[in-house]
């Protein structure tokens, strides 16, 4: 699997599940069953898949690396990215008049799942590569 290829593979994957996450948000949330704003969790999901997206870039260069290499790849990559995280999160709880408990409860359920993606993608890639190098 080509570093590309594989990029997009993943990418695509955190789209599905994040788009069907929002799906079942939709539903519930037009059906009354959920009483959340359902523009706070397009917003925790859209923090999260640009999280997300910038996180699997720069791991899929840190794969590459030696291992020195990638965990300076990618332990600075995630506290960059928390401290983005974290910043984005400030702005808006404080600049725009978002239901807290829903946007963070979205924010965290997206984290979380699309981790679970990331980190099935990385073991996969992992996988491929010693493959190749064998």
């Amino acid at each position: 699997m080509n570093s590309l290829s594989g990029f997009r593979k993943f990418i695509l994957n955190v789209l599905i599940f994040g788009l069907a996450l929002l799906l079942v948000f939709y539903i519930l949330f037009t059906s009354r069953v959920l009483i959340v704003s359902f523009t706070d969790v397009l917003i925790g999901f859209a923090i999260n898949f640009a999280n997300v997206f910038i996180g699997g870039w720069i791991l899929m260069k840190a794969m590459k690396k030696d291992n020195t290499g990638f965990l300076l790849y990618s332990f600075g990559s995630m506290i960059i990215r928390l401290f983005f995280v974290l910043i984005l999160v400030l702005v808006v709880i404080l600049s725009l008049n978002v239901d807290k408990k829903s946007f963070l409860l979205s924010l965290i359920g997206f984290h979380f799942l699309f981790l679970a993606i990331e980190i099935v993608f990385l073991l996969n890639y992992n996988k491929s590569l010693k493959q190749t190098n064998i």
